[in-house]
Formats: C-alpha cells, structure tokens, sequence
C-alpha cells in the first residue's frame, strides 16, 4: 500500500507540470491583425506561378480519384470548380490569402 502511494506522487509529480501548459500565441500575428499586406507586381507573378502549379496538380490528383472509382464524375467536378474559384478569390486579392478563422461565421465564403 506504502509502495503505491509512493508510485502515485512519483507519476503525479511527473505529470502535473504538463497538465498546466498552454499554448503561446505569436504577438506578431495579433499586430499584423489590422495592417493590409499587399504584395509587389513581382511577388504576385511568383505567387501566381507557384499556385497555378498547385492546382495543376491538385487537379490532376482528382481526376485520379475519379479514373479510380473514388469519387464521382460530378463530385470531381464539383472540386475542380471549387479550386479555380479559390485561385479567383486570391487573384482578385492579390495573392494574400484571408486566413481570418472567424471569417466563416460572418458569412459562409464558398471556394
């Protein structure tokens, strides 16, 4: 019984240091909250590039999914045109992206 107690403290002294950790959240990122980032001409011709490329091959990945039997041909679709309305959206913002989490809450955005 003794020994038990003892086994107890032991793993209770262990463990409760990690039980009252939290998670830090970058200062920086609450400060840039307000400021509107906008990109060089030069910056969003690379930005441009890099997600073509991205939905190039996110592309090609559903149609994949669809030869496979994975997904329908309306459900491959359905994702493609889902994907060149993100690229829209952030070619019309300038390649920032809106990475406001309580964005979804205002107004269910659809990409």
């Amino acid at each position: 019984m003794k020994k038990m107690f003892y086994v107890f403290i032991v793993a209770l002294t262990c463990i409760l240091p990690f039980s009252s950790m939290e998670t830090t959240v970058n200062a920086e990122a609450e400060g840039e909250k307000g400021e509107k980032i906008t990109l060089t001409a030069e910056q969003q011709k690379e930005m441009d590039q890099l997600y073509q490329e991205l939905i190039a091959k996110h592309k090609e990945i559903i149609e994949k999914y669809k030869e496979y039997g994975v997904c329908s041909e309306e459900k491959a679709q359905k994702k493609m045109t889902r994907l060149d309305n993100y690229y829209e959206k952030l070619k019309v913002n300038g390649f920032v992206p809106n990475w406001d989490h309580d964005h979804w809450k205002k107004n269910k955005a659809t990409y």
